[in-house]
């Protein structure tokens, strides 16, 4: 999604209960010849099983741990690693 502040977010999820997934993230932006990735830091907002864990046991079922989601700023890349079973919103720019 293209932002009002000219930032690109971007939601990605791992449905994978045990692998970690590699995101290849590019841009085709018009009038470019290549791709383009983010550039200078992204934000990463993550929420997986490090956040929240759920104890089964039908209608008594109750969370384990329930914590705010993860956030952190890395320097841009074109790859990014998804842990399982996660969501991940990441955030920053791209070359115009």
């Amino acid at each position: 999604m293209h932002r009002p502040d000219r930032q690109w977010s971007l939601l990605a999820i791992n449905k994978s209960p045990t692998s970690v997934a590699r995101l290849n993230v590019q841009f085709r932006v018009l009038g470019a010849k290549q791709p383009a990735s983010f550039i200078d830091a992204v934000e990463v907002i993550q929420f997986s099983r490090a956040q929240y864990a759920w104890h089964a046991d039908g209608p008594n079922g109750y969370p384990i741990r329930s914590l705010p989601p993860k956030r952190f700023t890395q320097k841009a890349s074109s790859f990014y690693d998804l842990p399982p079973y996660s969501l991940t919103v990441l955030r920053g720019k791209v070359p115009n």
